[in-house]
């Protein structure tokens, strides 16, 4: 304590549990199931592929927080308060539910060596980043859009409009970790060609790859911010801010030695 109770003469420590505080244990558990199948190189082709079915679930993500862009290991706000930790279990920016793999190569001669990759993942689930309500928790809502509190329409979908003035302003609603919007599937095929010199004086290869062949545009990451940090939506909620890498080639000249 900062001061000396009523009563007592001495300044002293009082213990509390993270439970009389209002606090749920940080919980995240990662299940998953993979199967695969390889045909090794002989020669003249190869084909590996994997299918990985996953489920992460919790109330952490980690050390980091991706979710508020928080990176600093161990430094988020996940625990601050007892309010930010309402809705926040779910499914975390983690969370891919189908990974597929599919990759190969072909030598149609002993001097040129074709190869291909392609991968698809599910999309990544999205809540709603907002301040929590004061009649909630009063000093979580001091964060400002850091809980998962959000204005929500009577269809349940989140507001994204101004309140007009004289507008009969509802409390905010719980919005938990994953249950609001989901990004795209990020496909991709990348193929590679490598060449080897033709020199009797050192022993090259010359390779050139094409990544994002078809030029997929999926997006990877949207605004989760559904409030500004006085608890009024926000008109940007679940626009994108990140995009699939585009199309790009690049050419490469390797010598052995």
């Amino acid at each position: 304590m900062s001061d000396v109770l009523p009563g007592e003469t001495t300044i002293r420590t009082i213990d509390f549990t993270g439970e009389q505080l209002g606090y749920p244990k940080a919980r995240r558990t990662y299940k998953a199931v993979t199967v695969t199948f390889d045909r090794d190189f002989d020669g003249v082709w190869s084909l590996n592929g994997s299918y990985t079915y996953s489920k992460n679930k919790g109330n952490t993500e980690g050390g980091v927080r991706s979710d508020n862009g928080q990176t600093d290991s161990s430094l988020t706000t996940a625990f601050d308060q007892p309010g930010l930790t309402n809705g926040a279990y779910g499914y975390p920016p983690t969370d891919n539910r189908h990974k597929f793999k599919l990759y190969g190569s072909y030598a149609p001669t002993n001097w040129l060596t074709l190869g291909a990759n392609f991968s698809a993942q599910s999309p990544r689930r999205f809540g709603c980043l907002g301040r929590v309500p004061d009649a909630v928790d009063a000093f979580a809502g001091v964060y400002g859009a850091a809980g998962f509190y959000c204005n929500v329409n009577t269809d349940g979908s989140i507001r994204t409009t101004p309140f007009a003035a004289g507008e009969a302003v509802p409390e905010r609603q719980l919005t938990p970790r994953g249950s609001v919007i989901k990004s795209d599937w990020q496909t991709t095929t990348n193929i590679t060609a490598a060449i080897k010199v033709p020199s009797d004086l050192f022993s090259g290869t010359f390779r050139i790859d094409v990544f994002n062949v078809f030029n997929e545009k999926a997006v990877l990451d949207v605004r989760e911010l559904g409030t500004q940090a006085n608890g009024a939506p926000r008109v940007d909620f679940g626009t994108p801010v990140s995009y699939q890498a585009p199309r790009y080639i690049r050419f490469q000249l390797g010598f052995d030695f």
